[in-house]
């Protein structure tokens, strides 16, 4: 995203439609990544995924969102 980090988008989408369920994902197992993807969670996403991942992974995040 060249124009907004993550946090912007999810600030975004949280002023804009409060009751939006949120999914984040990452390439990176930088220890600075896996902070985010906590992080995440405090700005109002119910799950996140740590790539790779599969199919599984994907169901359980969604569910996850969706509880």
């Amino acid at each position: 995203m060249p124009n907004q980090d993550g946090f912007e988008v999810i600030r975004e989408l949280k002023e804009e439609y409060p009751d939006v369920r949120i999914v984040v994902e990452t390439a990176s197992d930088a220890d600075g990544e896996k902070g985010w993807l906590e992080l995440a969670s405090i700005y109002g996403v119910q799950a996140t995924l740590q790539a790779p991942f599969g199919r599984d992974d994907i169901k359980r995040a969604v569910d996850k969102a969706l509880e």
